[in-house]
Order: C-alpha cells, then sequence, then structure tokens
C-alpha cells in the first residue's frame, strides 16, 4: 500500500509529537501520581489515560484542516478518543467503587442489618 505525500508527512508529524507528548508530559504526570500516591491502578488506568488522550486529542485537532480526510489521522483520532473513554470509565468505575465502600463502612449497613 503506497503512502501519499500528506499521510508521509502526517507520519513524521507523528513520529516527533507523539514521543514527546509520552515522555515529557505522560511520565512527568504518571510520576506525580504516583509520588502522591494515588494507587497505581486509578493513576495508570484512569487519570493517565484519560489526560493522555487528551494531550492525543489535542495533536490531533491541531492539524485536522490539513489531515482530516487521511485515514491515518482517522485512525490516530479514534485511538485518541478511545484511551478518553477509556479514561473516564475508569475514573467513574473507581470513584463508584470508593463511594459504595464509603457508603457501606459508615452507614452501618455493611453487615447487611
Amino acid at each position: 500500500m503506497a503512502m501519499n505525500e500528506d499521510e508521509k508527512v502526517f507520519l513524521r508529524y507523528l513520529m516527533f509529537t507523539v514521543p514527546h507528548a509520552t515522555v515529557l508530559a505522560g511520565g512527568a504526570l504518571l510520576g506525580v501520581l504516583l509520588v502522591l500516591k494515588v494507587r497505581p491502578e486509578m493513576a495508570a488506568g484512569g487519570i493517565f489515560s484519560l489526560v493522555y488522550g487528551t494531550v492525543l486529542a489535542i495533536l490531533a485537532a491541531v492539524v485536522r484542516d490539513h489531515f482530516s480526510k487521511s485515514s491515518l489521522y482517522k485512525i490516530f483520532l479514534s485511538i485518541a478518543l478511545f484511551l478518553v473513554g477509556g479514561g473516564v470509565f475508569n475514573f467513574a468505575e473507581h470513584a463508584l467503587m470508593f463511594y459504595i465502600i464509603k457508603f457501606q463502612l459508615f452507614s452501618g449497613d455493611c453487615y447487611g442489618h
């Protein structure tokens, strides 16, 4: 499958921007969350995925006018939105479990009485 010139330019754009977003923004965020003693599954699964997906979506939005018809762009955007959705779902799931546990511990109903 031969790539046209726009897809080659977009691929080069990804090669030079995504690793920087991964190492600098993502790694720093994950490190700060772990230093703050956020549970690892919450830090990596929820918050990190949400923020990293948002960073990728911002990168996609920057070049949308030029590459929106490219299939490579659509794949990249779908991955970014998948990460955002997964982060929201994971974050909501952990928040819901926290409130369920909190309600059971402080309501006196933890033994079914």
